[in-house]
């Protein structure tokens, strides 16, 4: 069950206490990843997620999370993407949504505190996105932090025209220009996955060439706990993938030092989009 509002600054304040103390522990002693509950299955807000990825921790030295990125680029071809293509230890991480103001405060949080990149998919009519931008602008301006396209309202493509889907983007990429002065194309995400030749073509006449997909992702479209979503973070973030989250459920609050401290065991290197991929 969704976690009460009336706890929200509570969890807040614990987020802060773990990062202050989580991210000093991970340099000095291995991270223990504990037992936990299974997973959920997805809702409709999101597509089947595909097998789980093996692999354990990549390279022999050890990075931040963010160390400067490689300069070789990848160029964007086999579309849509759903995974980074490189042969190194680069990541993505991508949060959808934003449905809730407090979990796009608790990622706010994640990157004031340590190194991360982030790429989130702006779902344009979730308050969220106001609330924090203030405080967002400067990761955006930083390159720390990219802005890509989730629609407006998160509906089906597939159930719309070409010009509610043109509608949908637009309103978004508006809005972005508006509020962080940048344009999130070329990059978009259709909602739970749906898309096809056609939802393509349409949102390609304006410029969204690249229809992103993901790699796994974290089992987060209903209602969940820490240790489910840490269980999935465990399975999901190897080197090459890229890994979807949402910034919806308030369990996520409480996981996010965990899935860093994650990170920097397995010597992950966390991008954006723009890090990889030469776009046109």
């Amino acid at each position: 069950m969704r976690i009460k509002r009336g706890t929200q600054r509570k969890q807040a304040r614990r987020l802060s206490l773990i990062l202050s103390t989580g991210v000093v522990l991970g340099l000095l002693v291995p991270v223990a990843i504990a037992g936990v509950a299974e997973p959920r299955r997805p809702s409709q807000r999101a597509a089947a997620s595909p097998a789980p990825l093996g692999g354990a921790a990549v390279g022999s030295t050890h990075r931040s999370a963010s160390e400067t990125s490689p300069t070789e680029k990848v160029s964007l071809s086999n579309l849509p993407l759903d995974s980074l293509g490189v042969a190194d230890n680069r990541v993505a991480w991508t949060v959808d949504d934003g449905l809730t103001p407090e979990v796009i405060g608790a990622y706010v949080q994640l990157l004031q505190t340590t190194d991360v990149r982030l790429t989130f998919f702006v779902t344009g009519s979730y308050e969220g996105w106001r609330q924090y931008a203030d405080q967002l602008k400067p990761f955006v301006q930083s390159g720390r932090v990219q802005l890509a396209n989730h629609t407006w309202s998160h509906p089906d493509l597939l159930s719309l025209t070409d010009e509610q889907i043109v509608d949908e983007l637009e309103r978004t990429e508006e809005f972005l220009l508006d509020t962080f002065g940048v344009s999130a194309k070329p990059y978009y995400r259709p909602p739970m996955g749906r898309r096809d030749a056609r939802t393509d073509a349409a949102a390609a006449n304006i410029g969204y060439t690249v229809p992103v997909l993901w790699t796994d992702w974290l089992d987060d479209s209903l209602p969940t706990t820490p240790s489910a979503l840490l269980a999935a973070a465990k399975r999901a973030f190897v080197q090459d993938a890229i890994v979807l989250s949402h910034a919806n459920e308030f369990a996520e609050i409480d996981v996010l030092p965990d899935i860093y401290l994650l990170i920097r065991e397995r010597e992950l290197q966390t991008v954006t989009l723009n890090d990889v991929f030469v776009s046109h």
